[in-house]
């Protein structure tokens, strides 16, 4: 079966169009456009173009099918790619480990804990002098 639709990107002046229209509309580089008609009807019965048609470069054919539908549709795949849930969720930020300068690890340790605790004897030696 004869691919009779196809999505194609066209350049009208300096923007960049996309559409569904008859793979006969497309020749060579060229997207023919029907001059002063209604386009869907145009669409509807497979015109061929002629000469008095107006010519736009063709930029790409992003998909061709038998079925109009599938055209259409196609549109809607590729856009679902591109806004996957993941791109939809804020970015997770990514947790920084803290490191501290000062830390000290194995031998130098035990002489930090021991002043620590050396510390806290004599302070809870002090007599409490709140009303005894």
């Amino acid at each position: 079966m004869e691919n009779i639709w196809c999505r194609a990107v066209w350049k009208e002046d300096d923007q960049e169009e996309e559409g569904v229209i008859p793979s006969v509309w497309v020749k060579e580089n060229t997207v023919m456009w029907p001059r002063g008609v209604n386009v869907l009807k145009a669409m509807k019965e497979m015109r061929h173009p002629d000469d008095s048609w107006i010519k736009f470069d063709l930029v790409k054919l992003k998909f061709s099918s038998a079925k109009k539908k599938e055209c259409e549709q196609y549109n809607l795949t590729t856009t679902a790619e591109f806004s996957s849930s993941d791109e939809d969720e804020p970015a997770r930020r990514q947790r920084k480990r803290k490191t501290y300068d000062d830390f000290v690890t194995g031998s130098g340790m035990e002489q930090t804990s021991g002043s620590c605790a050396h510390e806290e004897s004599q302070t809870q030696k002090k007599p409490n002098n709140s009303g005894n």
